[in-house]
């Protein structure tokens, strides 16, 4: 295992976890206020990021070990990542409680430990729901559709997150099939967020719901989560077809 290795790959992963953090920030800006500390994590997240950078070492060559590293460090990285904006803003005043709510997103677990998602703002709420749809493909799946030149030992990271039929068996086209799983994985959102929103849920909702239901969790941008369409037959079978 080098350690240098690794923190260049974090480094990396951390830029493009931060640009993630500026979807709610720039939405708060656009339809309610600028909630500044969504901007805040966006600058830890590339402060930390060009850190680990700086002091790394890029290669194309790595372990299994290297790979386990990486996926353990971007995941405990991210969560606590995920949970600032809750903890900056005092929408989650324990820490624990914002540490809870971020593990539950980016793992697409789906438990919750807001009360009333109802008086959330709607920023958070879309921040909850992006959280979710980031893990439910996988945070690493995410971070190879991105970078490139990684070579063909980038399957070590994949085969460290996913589950495959033999270690190993994950050929040198890694990101070229992330690339492929991704956008599959966007076209379903799409298409099954624009069929919520004809069935007559307004688009905010629809799209979170799509998010939601996509990365097969649980978060939903209401308290009364999908009880609140259950008279909808055409709405229940979206739900139930994604």
């Amino acid at each position: 295992m080098r350690i240098q290795i690794v923190m260049s790959l974090v480094g990396r992963l951390l830029y493009i976890f931060g640009i993630f953090t500026l979807i709610p920030f720039i939405y708060g800006i656009v339809f309610e206020t600028a909630y500044w500390s969504f901007l805040v994590t966006t600058g830890i997240s590339f402060g930390l990021g060009g850190l680990l950078s700086y002091y790394g070492h890029e290669t194309q060559s790595f372990s299994l070990r290297d790979g386990f590293l990486v996926v353990s460090s971007t995941w405990i990285l991210t969560i606590i990542l995920g949970s600032l904006p809750f903890i900056l803003s005092g929408i989650l005043t324990n820490v624990f409680d914002a540490l809870f709510e971020a593990t539950s997103g980016i793992t697409a677990t789906g438990a919750t430990i807001i009360n009333s998602v109802d008086d959330l703002p709607k920023t958070y709420v879309l921040w909850r729901g992006l959280m979710h749809w980031i893990g439910g493909m996988g945070i690493i799946v995410l971070i190879l559709s991105f970078l490139k030149n990684l070579g063909a030992d980038a399957a070590h990271m994949f085969n460290a997150e996913a589950s495959v039929p033999k270690p190993g068996v994950v050929m040198p086209r890694i990101q070229s099939m992330a690339s492929k799983l991704w956008r599959l994985y966007v076209a379903f959102t799409a298409i099954c967020f624009v069929m919520l929103w004809a069935g007559g849920i307004e688009p905010f909702d629809a799209l979170n719901y799509a998010f939601s239901i996509i990365a097969t969790g649980g978060f939903a941008p209401t308290s009364a989560g999908t009880f609140i369409y259950e008279q909808s037959n055409y709405i229940c079978f979206v739900f139930i077809f994604f």
